[in-house]
């Protein structure tokens, strides 16, 4: 007689049917080259229309790729790093609204932190989306070594542009 395992007992034959996520229904993440297929920076008529929509397209993949993208967002759209507003403590607060402050402190730190990582993340992004002629018009300004040194995303869109 054949043995049926704990398995087979408890769910028949077929086995369990497992949920499927939305990775796995064809909906996978893409890479970023595969992503940003006919975007990027070109010299040229369509170069400043390429330009936006291209920063665009960079915005939303830092939305739905890093944790605080939205604030990679606004930094791109904005062609500077926008920080959020530091929280004031007045003079005569209480031992809970000091607390507070000391809350919305550290998350702000962390936040900026984070910030700024994901934009050095993007700097290579960026990068890889210049066509060779932009490539060299960076690579020829005075602040390329800077740029590559501190991976200056917002520096390298002002070249760019």
């Amino acid at each position: 007689m054949k043995k049926h395992s704990e398995d087979e007992k408890l769910h028949g034959k077929q086995g369990i049917k497992k949920k499927h996520n939305n990775k796995q229904r064809g909906q996978e993440l893409k890479t970023a080259g595969e992503f940003f297929k006919g975007f990027g920076f070109r010299m040229g008529p369509h170069g400043p229309e390429m330009y936006q929509k291209t920063v665009h397209k960079v915005g939303l993949y830092a939305s739905m790729q890093f944790k605080n993208g939205s604030d990679v967002t606004i930094c791109l759209l904005e062609e500077k790093l926008v920080k959020q507003e530091v929280p004031v403590l007045e003079e005569e607060h209480t031992a809970h609204e000091k607390r507070v402050w000391e809350y919305r402190m550290n998350d702000l730190m962390k936040t900026e932190k984070q910030l700024e990582g994901n934009l050095q993340n993007l700097f290579m992004v960026l990068m890889s989306l210049c066509d060779s002629t932009i490539k060299n018009k960076i690579e020829n300004t005075s602040e390329y070594p800077k740029l590559m040194k501190r991976l200056n995303l917002v520096g390298l869109l002002s070249v760019i542009n």
